[in-house]
């Protein structure tokens, strides 16, 4: 079964590098990989342009000035699945994304490939870690906790058919959605997968992971939660402690916008 891959990115220059090396080490190898750029102002652009020259697989970078992630990764999968049918697989290939702050561990493509030849599963995942052992231990546990209690697949990495993601008309959150027009912009893995297990089974696989930046504090706004929380009034609820971690994250940001400010007002002369 052959995959493709997307990467959804935005100012990943010193990251991007570790992901892609990640595919390139995988016992099942990929064809593409699609990495969708909502306008980068680092050299983003530039790391996956001399990456290119070394992998084994095609790398197509489209950039997209001003796209959000829930439009980025629409059309990154629609590449990936546009390459599979091009290469004779029609819609019985599979559409691999990761982010570009995330990695893989090397089996993640060949069991994510086994899974889904199952075609009672509809979506694959597996546990989120975090990339550095020595990242302090109460951060790696709530991190780890938050990652993965409901065994779901994140957006950092996950897997499905093609043939899976149109029926299911990929991220629209309705039939039809001008998803690049919509407010909405956030919590796209949730409504992925929330769409994909209504159509079938969900392959969590232990057996593998995703490694993946811990952040320290959240860089998610008030108000991009505040969507999430009508995504998941109207959707049910998209999982990874959405309902939870909305009053905590807005804390966490206020927290931080307020420690900057203190710290910018002590640098003024």
């Amino acid at each position: 079964m052959m995959i493709a891959a997307f990467m959804p990115v935005l100012n990943e220059a010193e990251r991007i590098g570790r992901a892609i090396s990640s595919l390139q080490r995988q016992t099942h190898p990929i064809s593409k990989l699609v990495v969708v750029d909502g306008g980068s102002t680092d050299t983003t652009h530039e790391e996956v342009e001399a990456i290119a020259t070394e992998t084994d697989f095609e790398i197509d970078l489209h950039v997209i000035e001003g796209a959000g992630v829930r439009y980025s990764s629409q059309f990154g999968a629609e590449k990936a699945a546009e390459h599979l049918s091009e290469e004779g697989n029609g819609n019985d290939g599979v559409v691999l994304r990761l982010e570009g702050d995330s990695a893989l561990e090397e089996t993640f493509v060949e069991r994510a490939v086994s899974r889904l030849e199952d075609e009672s599963h509809t979506v694959f995942g597996g546990p989120v870690k975090p990339h550095d052992p020595a990242e302090k231990p109460f951060l790696k546990r709530v991190f780890t906790l938050v990652q993965n209690a409901e065994e779901l697949p994140k957006g950092r990495g996950m897997a499905f058919r093609a043939s899976d993601f149109y029926a299911v008309e990929g991220y629209r959150m309705e039939s039809e959605e001008d998803i690049q027009a919509s407010e909405i912009d956030c919590l796209e893995d949730g409504i992925l997968v929330s769409k994909l297990q209504e159509r079938g089974g969900v392959a969590f696989c232990h057996d593998t992971c995703v490694y993946s930046t811990v952040p320290s504090t959240s860089a998610t706004s008030p108000r991009r939660w505040w969507i999430a929380a009508k995504i998941e009034r109207e959707m049910g609820p998209t999982s990874y402690f959405t309902r939870i971690a909305s009053p905590v994250n807005k804390l966490f940001y206020l927290g931080e916008r307020f420690v900057e400010a203190v710290h910018s007002r002590r640098q003024v002369p």
